[in-house]
């Protein structure tokens, strides 16, 4: 999460992943867990959720449930769940349905992600600067009606969101993907440059830390009279370099690709795993490791696919899957092979009838045009 290329989306995946592993390690018996100390960790778990991952939450954004929604890598796997983001605004049963007949897998996600979509995209059309944005200030009948119509092909993977993509990409890789999508010719006109915007946000503050710790580098004791201009100049050819040499290792094989510990671990080890130092023991060591003390169990390889999902006490559970495959790639020791989903499916009309001057890019709204889908 410290990588210059992490983004919202990653985020989302590696908290629910690190939750769910927790929640399957202290309520595996042979772990001997107290069920009190179970419910008070799980307890915690489920408030941290509720604050960054839950609407009225201290501190949550819907951006990272988008932003993940948004990689073509996950539209089609097997990572979500559809339910009510938000309880207290549920999606409407007859809309629901509507989406559902017309191929979207998770209709109702599918309507909370529209409704977001559309709030951003008012926001960039009557504040923004993007002439892709403004040219539809006043048009929110319009913009509710073509994002439906591009995220209901995307959701399909229908054209124009059907190029290859390549799994676990990077997020340049992924923004790059999404720009190859803008075309006037095929429609897509405002879900891609929502995305790029979406995949562009920074999740840390680590590019500042690497600057001010190559400030201190740069100025030892011995160079403490160096100028701030010097200093600054000085890092700024430095750090140009270093993304210069980053650019040459992207030519590089995977170098576009999400790092997670399956490739760390080759990077680290290569083909073959480390040797145990070979030393002497004592008669007693020896003797506590003949016995019952086999730790060949770490060897064994995990079996991992989507098998239904698990009876979790997460509030975690109700949006993702946790016994996703993408999920349990982040910590596999090996790459596991993502599903595909190739629903067929007729794309959403365009037909409200435009207003001349119309700002109403609420909630209620964005309802009311999924009502009337045919």
């Amino acid at each position: 999460m410290e990588s210059n290329d992490a983004n919202p989306a990653d985020v989302f995946l590696f908290w629910h992943a690190v939750v769910f592993g927790i929640e399957r390690i202290i309520t595996d018996e042979d772990n001997g867990y107290p069920t009190d100390v179970q419910e008070q960790i799980l307890a915690v778990l489920n408030h941290r959720h509720s604050q960054l991952f839950c609407p009225r939450g201290r501190l949550y954004n819907a951006a990272y449930l988008v932003t993940a929604y948004l990689n073509p890598g996950y539209i089609s796997s097997d990572l979500f769940v559809d339910n009510d983001v938000d309880p207290k605004n549920p999606s409407d049963p007859y809309s629901v349905s509507k989406l559902q007949s017309s191929g979207i897998r998770h209709p109702k996600l599918f309507s909370f992600i529209l409704t977001f979509l559309v709030d951003m995209a008012g926001k960039e059309a009557q504040k923004g600067k993007q002439e892709a944005f403004t040219k539809w200030n006043g048009r929110a009948d319009d913009v509710i009606a073509q994002l439906a119509k591009e995220l209901k092909a995307y959701s399909r993977r229908r054209h124009p969101f059907d190029d290859y993509f390549q799994r676990d990409s990077s997020t340049q890789a992924i923004i790059r993907w999404w720009k190859d999508c803008i075309s006037e010719e095929s429609g897509a006109v405002l879900l891609p440059y929502l995305a790029v915007k979406l995949y562009s946000m920074r999740v840390n503050s680590m590019s500042d830390e690497r600057t001010a710790s190559t400030f201190t580098w740069m100025t030892p004791a011995t160079r403490s009279r160096m100028s701030i201009d010097t200093m600054s100049s000085k890092t700024m050819i430095y750090q140009f370099y270093r993304k210069e040499e980053t650019h040459q290792l992207e030519s590089q094989s995977r170098a576009s690709q999400v790092k997670k510990f399956s490739s760390l671990k080759h990077i680290l080890y290569g083909s073959t795993a480390p040797q145990k130092l070979t030393e002497t023991k004592t008669a007693e060591e020896e003797v506590a490791e003949s016995g019952e003390a086999d730790d060949s169990w770490l060897d064994e390889e995990m079996e991992y696919g989507y098998s239904g999902p698990s009876d979790s006490l997460l509030h975690a559970a109700k949006f993702i899957n946790p016994d996703s495959s993408e999920l349990a790639s982040i910590f596999a020791d090996k790459e596991i092979e993502g599903t595909t989903n190739s629903d067929q499916s007729r794309v959403v009309p365009s037909f409200l009838a435009p207003s001349s001057s119309n700002n109403d890019f609420s909630h209620s709204r964005v309802s009311s045009f999924l009502a009337q889908i045919d």
